[in-house]
């Protein structure tokens, strides 16, 4: 429910100045999570480990009390005085009226036609949008992000440097939360779409030569000289991943879609992208089973690659961008024919 309703939430806050990072927080909030429990998991009981986590969403559940609906929101029920005070608290007591008119008129276009969920497909713009969110969500994915954390531990072990796969692991999760965050500073400085093609590139080479590693060891070579290779290409892939296509997917998310079908949008998403991160974390165990690690990875290396073009020739920056201008680059022509 969170990850459904926070970019959609975030995105109709966010200054455009400031939206790019702001829609990689939750990410950031994620990987902190996930540090919490490669950290502390090993050391104590699941139901310790339960209590300990329960602890962030009960914070979470009182604070937001306090937090105001978006201004969008209001607009949508027609209360513009509402919708007025909101936006006055969001942008620290500044003058709104631009803004708030430039969100009015919007809202009004929008709201002649109600959005339903067969309109990500039959209307033109939000067809060219969701091509693009699938696209980059794939990517995420695809890269094995999924089953690389489900199974990190045995895939260090399967290597031949001497280390607790523990404490590499939480080297892991420590390695990601840092790249995140990084990214968190420079996305509306460098724009989504550059950090993605570094991203989907990064991870790719990473993939491939993980995949070198294992299909070498597969064949008996001795690589006794290179055992340090998984855990260093590791920590590398984490790094590239953090910086685009982990937390950029819901950054994008949240602000590409018009209020209308932006719900609809980020449910449908959601459910996709869980599907096929459960989808390639079973794959990744049969695959490895049958032909051994280095043909799960070499596949992942080879879909990035596929989507790295995706990325190039597909996605638009909308670094910058208001909502208006946004609607009108999708309204016009998104996807570049590949010359």
């Amino acid at each position: 429910m969170t990850y459904t309703t926070i970019p959609l939430y975030v995105g109709e806050i966010a200054q455009v100045s400031v939206r790019g990072a702001l829609g990689t927080i939750s990410n950031i909030c994620y990987n902190v999570g996930t540090l919490i429990c490669f950290s502390i998991g090993p050391f104590v009981t699941r139901q310790t480990l339960a209590l300990i986590c329960m602890t962030f969403p009960i914070l979470f559940f009182i604070s937001f009390f306090w937090m105001p609906e978006t201004p969008y929101f209001y607009l949508m029920r027609k209360r513009g005085k509402s919708a007025e005070k909101s936006l006055f608290w969001l942008r620290d007591n500044k003058d709104v009226k631009d803004e708030l008119q430039e969100m009015t008129d919007l809202v009004e276009i929008e709201q002649r036609n109600k959005g339903r969920l067969i309109d990500l497909a039959i209307v033109k713009g939000n067809r060219k949008a969701t091509i693009i969110v699938l696209g980059i969500f794939s990517a995420q994915q695809f890269s094995g992000i999924s089953a690389i954390q489900a199974y990190g531990s045995i895939i260090f072990n399967q290597s031949d440097l001497q280390l607790n796969s523990d404490i590499v692991v939480i080297i892991m999760g420590m390695v990601t939360l840092v790249s995140s965050s990084f990214t968190t500073l420079v996305v509306d400085r460098f724009g989504r779409k550059p950090l993605m093609i570094v991203s989907t590139f990064g991870c790719s080479l990473c993939l491939l030569f993980i995949a070198i590693y294992f299909h070498l060891k597969y064949c008996a070579v001795d690589i006794s000289v290179i055992s340090w290779l998984p855990v260093v290409t590791m920590i590398l892939f984490f790094i590239f991943y953090s910086f685009g296509n982990g937390p950029l997917p819901y950054a994008v998310l949240g602000e590409i879609y018009p209020t209308n079908v932006k719900a609809w949008a980020t449910m449908l998403i959601s459910i996709y992208s869980a599907i096929i991160g459960s989808i390639v974390t079973k794959i990744y165990q049969i695959v490895a089973d049958g032909w051994g690690e280095h043909a799960i990875f070499y596949t992942f290396a080879v879909v990035e690659i596929i989507f790295l073009f995706f990325i190039i020739f597909v996605m638009f920056e909308t670094k910058g961008k208001s909502f208006r201008e946004i609607q009108e680059h999708l309204g016009a022509s998104v996807i570049k024919h590949i010359p």
